[in-house]
């Protein structure tokens, strides 16, 4: 396990060194056989995915991965991801959250895995944990309101001890089920952090649920790819 420093939780992240290689094999070539995968080894294969992305982008940016910064550069990260499952037929889609709570600009996904497994997928989603942006001094307001506040790790650390043992592993793994508590927690991260979160009306988790399969969905491409299916299947199929 790696401790990420500068960060308002002492997370250590899911560190998937001696992932097994077969595994991984086998799980792609039922991906591109169309199976479904028990829930195991969809966390398996998930926990390794966001594993490898974030070690590569930390290499790109030619730091460690206990100093990376966790912000994705060139969206490089979740476009990284988006071509590993599209090559490999797993339904996803890449969300901007600024379009369901304005905002900041973020981008993050949901990965289908049957119609009843869905997951938030977002290994990056830790650069808004960073203790200087997470404070009180962090707000600042003009006469119209406000016109900067804190990150989403703000609002996080002042919500229940639940939700913040939920976003904690969210933080180790980049990615959990989508389901309507998980929903709300992550999308009101951002909404509480929105200086238009005035403009936007309380939303239960089923709602965010629905605005994430409903959005308008953000296309990328991106030159520099983090990862690639290890599966001698997927190449044949291309040549």
């Amino acid at each position: 396990m790696i401790r990420i420093a500068k960060q308002i939780y002492d997370i250590k992240l899911n560190i998937m060194e001696n992932t097994n290689s077969d595994i991984i094999i086998d799980i792609e070539n039922k991906c591109l056989n169309g199976h479904v995968l028990k829930e195991s080894l969809i966390d398996y294969f998930l926990s390794y995915v966001c594993f490898v992305v974030r070690c590569e982008m930390a290499k790109l940016k030619k730091v460690s991965l206990k100093t990376y910064d966790f912000k994705d550069d060139k969206n490089i990260t979740i476009g990284s991801l988006a071509d590993y499952f599209r090559n490999l037929g797993i339904k996803h889609k890449i969300i901007d959250i600024a379009n369901i709570v304005g905002g900041n600009s973020h981008l993050f996904m949901i990965a289908y895995f049957n119609d009843e497994l869905i997951y938030i997928v977002d290994p990056t989603y830790n650069q808004f944990f960073d203790i200087a942006k997470c404070n009180k001094s962090c707000f600042k307001q003009s006469e119209n309101g406000y016109i900067k506040k804190p990150d989403p790790g703000y609002f996080i650390l002042n919500s229940s001890l639940g939700n913040q043992e939920i976003i904690k592993r969210f933080l180790q793994n980049g990615y959990m089920v989508l389901n309507e508590k998980n929903a709300k927690i992550y999308g009101d991260s951002f909404k509480s952090a929105s200086i238009d979160s005035n403009e936007y009306s309380e939303m239960s988790g089923s709602l965010y649920i629905k605005s994430f399969k409903r959005c308008e969905e953000v296309n990328l491409e991106i030159e520099n790819i983090l990862i690639h299916p290890k599966t001698s299947v997927f190449y044949k199929k291309i040549v």
